[in-house]
């Protein structure tokens, strides 16, 4: 091949090999730059489960055992839907039983009780603190809630269950009745209440005057009062069921009842305005008492993990939920307005039936 043919081939030759080097460079340049973003990809994948993670450990779920599964789908969810809206790091979630104490005394003793729970009744007082935190001191409590409710579930001045609500104990009566009969203040005595039923049986022949529910809730004094007087008749007494309808209706005029069977009979028919709760006629030197009951307390688990976010919702069910009220009954907080089935409790002298020993006295505030 002659010198000229070479000469010829020779720029072509060096082009193809420029061409395919820079095809190769820009392959790896293109494979780098895949590489760059995988990388880059990665990277911003790990930030985000990094995130995800910390947001994770951020949220705090607690366990709130209850015996109210009634309430889980209406007033309970809200609470737990406010309360989440101002404390968006915690999560609140529901275990309620319908054989309350049983179960949740198994799971006492299991070490497997949630986070915040009702005290069940067996757990002993000498025992509180072995499976509850401790709450406060009563005195630093009363700057929140009416001393008169700490001493339920305490040992030795330290506080571990705080009272769900007070329970007033009364009589139910039937405002329309009531105002048939001409009664225009209701009887702080029990000469005045046995002058008020005998009126109320010549007034209104058609209606009862006075019925007892169920001797486990009698005031015995009362009654034994009421039978002396002729003023109650066991025969006339109409069943439980038949009874809470035509109190409804105003052919009742006064009950002796617990205070849990309220909503029972503002449910059975279509009167629930007319029917209130007054306090036992019981007069001692011109002031008029009533006893309250506390049946559950709210304590938190010793073994929580979440001890922080559970005593949060207890201060939120307690001090800001109007669940108390919702109820009917009376909060523990300190000066709490009554709810309005109550309003006749107004003025009375609150009994709380745990008072606290003799030995320990607190210091009124000024």
């Amino acid at each position: 091949m002659g010198f000229r043919k070479i000469s010829r081939i020779l720029p072509a030759f060096l082009l193809l090999v420029s061409l395919s080097a820079c095809g190769k460079n820009a392959g790896n340049a293109v494979q780098k730059d895949n590489t760059n973003q995988n990388n880059g990809d990665n990277a911003w994948q790990q930030q985000q489960d990094s995130i995800d993670e910390t947001a994770e450990e951020a949220v705090e779920t607690i366990t709130v055992l209850t015996n109210r599964g009634d309430l889980l789908d209406t007033k309970l969810a809200e609470y737990k839907l406010l309360f989440e809206t101002e404390n968006p790091e915690i999560v609140v979630e529901f275990k309620a039983f319908s054989r309350y104490d049983d179960s949740v005394a198994q799971l006492i003793g299991k070490s497997d009780y949630g986070d915040v729970l009702l005290i069940p009744h067996s757990i002993a007082d000498k025992d509180l603190a072995e499976y509850f935190e401790p709450l406060g001191t009563v005195e630093e409590l009363s700057k929140d809630y009416d001393s008169r409710y700490l001493w339920e579930k305490q040992l030795d001045g330290m506080v571990y269950g705080l009272a769900q609500y007070g329970e007033p104990q009364g009589i139910a009566y039937n405002r329309r009745v009531f105002e048939k009969a001409g009664i225009v203040e209701l009887p702080t005595t029990l000469r005045a209440f046995k002058q008020m039923l005998r009126g109320m049986k010549t007034t209104l022949p058609d209606v009862l005057p006075f019925y007892q529910a169920d001797a486990e809730y009698t005031d015995q004094r009362l009654l034994n009062q009421l039978l002396k007087a002729d003023l109650f008749d066991k025969s006339s007494q109409p069943g439980w069921l038949n009874a809470q309808i035509v109190f409804n209706r105003g052919e009742i005029g006064c009950m002796m009842v617990d205070w849990k069977q309220l909503a029972k009979l503002q449910e059975a028919d279509v009167n629930p305005d007319d029917i209130a709760f007054m306090p036992y006629p019981y007069n001692t030197d011109g002031i008029q008492s009533a006893k309250v009951a506390i049946d559950y307390c709210y304590a938190i688990n010793k073994n929580s993990e979440h001890k922080d976010a559970a005593r949060a919702w207890l201060d939120y069910i307690l001090q800001r939920s109007g669940f108390a009220v919702s109820e009917g009954a009376i909060s523990i907080k300190n000066k709490a307005e009554l709810p309005q089935i109550l309003k006749d409790f107004e003025g009375v002298e609150l009994v709380v039936e745990s008072a606290p020993p003799e030995s320990y006295i607190i210091e009124e505030k000024p």
